[in-house]
């Protein structure tokens, strides 16, 4: 017979194993219906300035450690600040602050105290991007707020991935 003690050991050892290999497979495709892999996601980004080089490489790192809801988050913040990169390229900080009465906003930094939501709506007022751009911002600006703020959004490995592909894409056309 087993004495307890040394069950309770193999077990728990068994239970760790289990976790460190959920771990060390976060990271790799371990089925043909996922769509893209970390790794991948990472070489998709390609050049970009600095902080959004960062955050979108924080997101895939926090994917590959199955931090899905803060992969989310920080994808958009890289997202965020692209779309602020744009309206300062187009010189439409003055417009932006004229149209909608913000008048402490003197630089692109300022934009930062005005809500993501309001920020897409001026710039596409501003022409700065399309309204099809705005709505797929409003999209990926939801889809954060349901990972950021409590609520039951469980994001899976493949939607985090997906997401931040989509976040991708969007400041690809943030950059043109």
């Amino acid at each position: 017979m087993v004495p307890e003690s040394l069950l309770r050991t193999v077990l728990g050892d068994v239970a760790d194993l289990e976790a460190a290999h959920r771990k060390v497979i976060a990271g790799v495709q371990t089925s043909k219906a996922r769509a893209a892999t970390v790794e991948g996601t990472l070489t998709a980004i390609g050049v970009l300035p600095t902080m959004q080089q960062e955050l979108l490489t924080e997101a895939a790192e926090a994917t590959r450690s199955g931090l899905y809801r803060s992969a989310t988050v920080s994808a958009f913040a890289a997202v965020t600040d692209a779309l602020h990169a744009r309206i300062g390229r187009k010189g439409a900080i003055p417009v932006i602050s004229t149209a909608r009465k913000w008048p402490t906003l003197l630089t692109v930094e300022d934009l930062r105290d005005q809500t993501d939501h309001a920020v897409a709506e001026a710039a596409k007022d501003a022409k700065v991007i399309t309204k099809a751009e705005m709505k797929t911002f409003h999209g990926l600006l939801h889809r954060r707020n349901q990972a950021a703020h409590p609520s039951g959004a469980k994001p899976t490995m493949d939607e985090a991935l997906g997401y931040i592909s989509e976040c991708i894409r969007l400041m690809d056309a943030f950059q043109k």
